[in-house]
């Protein structure tokens, strides 16, 4: 035998992208590189709205049993 051989079923993976090897023009390097603020620690302005967002995501200022949780409904289930 010449080495070792493939005993996967399958055979061998073949990549569903070939892969370049061209170099990355220059005005596309930092296109999926995100907006990195002047100190990292703090957020910024784009994030602190989706956090808005996220934190308040599920209430209605109209909608009905707003004051209620699941700790203040009677619970009907032990009976």
């Amino acid at each position: 035998m010449d080495g070792p051989v493939d005993r996967r079923p399958w055979g061998p993976t073949p990549r569903a992208v070939p892969v370049s090897r061209r170099a990355i023009p220059e005005n596309l390097k930092d296109v999926n590189q995100p907006k990195e603020p002047e100190d990292a620690t703090q957020s910024t302005e784009e994030q602190r709205e989706l956090q808005d967002k996220l934190e308040h995501q599920h209430e209605d200022p109209q909608g009905p049993g707003l004051g209620q949780s699941d700790r203040n409904v009677a619970d009907e289930s032990t009976r």
